[in-house]
């Protein structure tokens, strides 16, 4: 759901059509995993920020060369950076190459007295998700959501009314792949394990499938066709 959140943003907001948005996704997962190999007590919950501002800053330097793309051009690019990423990750050292990396467990997320792990990290996933809503849903309709929605309906339009259609284009950017960041530092506190696997182009196409399913622009569809397409 935070996946299918934060690619609506590119996408159904701005209108830029992003197909290599698992990198970003294994871009946080990465980040928290090294940063647990260097401080194994760093808790998931302080990672989280860390995430969105390490891929954030990735989604920023890969719209740089974007912003005269438009339509299928756009998602050749970011596919082809997120199969570039994936490729470094199997052949860097750090990283662990195609083995991937462990999580230390004292930087996982762990059982609360009663409650268990599985159950924190149900809990922690619901408040993180209904978080990351509320603050896209706050951009929406914010002045940054309505000049997203006019670049998304006429860029040229857009630009003659004043908005400046390069700062909004990268600002869209670096939020989307900032949530993405964000689900993959919580997806390596859960599960304590990543890999290249995860910025595959089919996890890339299944989060695009969901923003389709559930209907482009919309906050709610995003959400429920994340919950219908995982379900099926």
């Amino acid at each position: 759901m935070m996946l299918a959140i934060g690619l609506n943003v590119t996408i159904g907001f701005t209108g830029l059509l992003v197909l290599g948005y698992a990198a970003f996704y294994a871009t946080g997962a990465y980040a928290f995993a090294l940063l647990a190999h260097a401080i194994p007590v760093f808790p998931t919950w302080a990672a989280l920020p860390v995430g969105f501002a390490v891929a954030g800053t990735a989604g920023f330097l890969v719209g740089l060369p974007c912003l005269r793309l438009r339509g299928d051009y756009l998602a050749i690019v970011t596919l082809g950076f997120a199969e570039a990423l994936r490729e470094i990750l199997r052949n860097l050292s750090i990283t662990g190459g195609d083995m991937g990396l462990l999580v230390p467990m004292g930087a996982r997320i762990k059982a609360i007295g009663p409650v268990s792990q599985a159950q924190a990290s149900w809990i922690a996933a619901v408040v993180v998700t209904l978080l990351v809503g509320l603050f896209v849903h706050r951009l929406y309709h914010s002045r940054i959501g309505r000049a997203w929605i006019a670049i998304r309906e006429d860029e040229t339009a857009a630009a003659m009314m004043g908005i400046p259609v390069v700062r909004m284009k990268l600002l869209a950017f670096s939020v989307s792949a900032g949530i993405a960041g964000v689900a993959g530092a919580f997806f390596a506190g859960f599960t304590g394990f990543v890999d290249p696997s995860t910025a595959t182009f089919e996890q890339s196409v299944l989060i695009l499938a969901m923003v389709i399913l559930g209907g482009i622009g919309s906050l709610p569809g995003s959400i429920l066709g994340a919950l219908v397409l995982y379900l099926v």
